[in-house]
């Protein structure tokens, strides 16, 4: 996946996506990718990234986060709404020591109207928010 050459460029980043989504459908899409998680062993592949889908209660259903029109490879997703600077990028190295995906990711959801959130907070670029198509009120992961 092309992260943008301030996110380390191209990753090899393994999903558990294959049930839901072909080669075809994911090839050339805008996708949300967790960047700075340390590089880990999934399904026996070293992996540099987490793409992120809300997922129903049930887990039979993912969706990808649905990219606004217009928004850049490698630009960084923020908090709309947010009041305050934001921190500058956690190494994967001190985001593994803060356990700050953990911290985090409990409160990743799409709202009622789909839109994913942090703490009610909606997840944007500057060309708008991410969204699932139909997934409301689901975990984002």
């Amino acid at each position: 996946i092309d992260c943008g050459a301030d996110a380390g460029g191209v990753r090899l980043v393994v999903s558990g996506l294959r049930p839901y989504y072909t080669l075809e459908q994911m090839q050339d899409r805008m996708v949300v990718v967790v960047c700075n998680l340390k590089e880990s062993k999934f399904q026996g592949v070293m992996s540099f990234g987490m793409v992120l889908a809300a997922k129903s209660a049930d887990g039979s259903k993912v969706e990808l986060l649905a990219v606004p029109e217009g928004s850049v490879v490698g630009e960084r997703v923020k908090l709309a709404g947010f009041e305050g600077a934001f921190p500058a990028g956690l190494t994967a190295a001190r985001m593994k020591k803060l356990k700050a995906w953990e911290a985090v990711a409990p409160d990743l959801r799409t709202d009622e109207a789909g839109v994913a959130c942090w703490k009610a907070l909606p997840l944007c670029t500057a060309a708008g928010t991410l969204t699932a198509d139909s997934l409301v009120s689901s975990p984002v992961s």
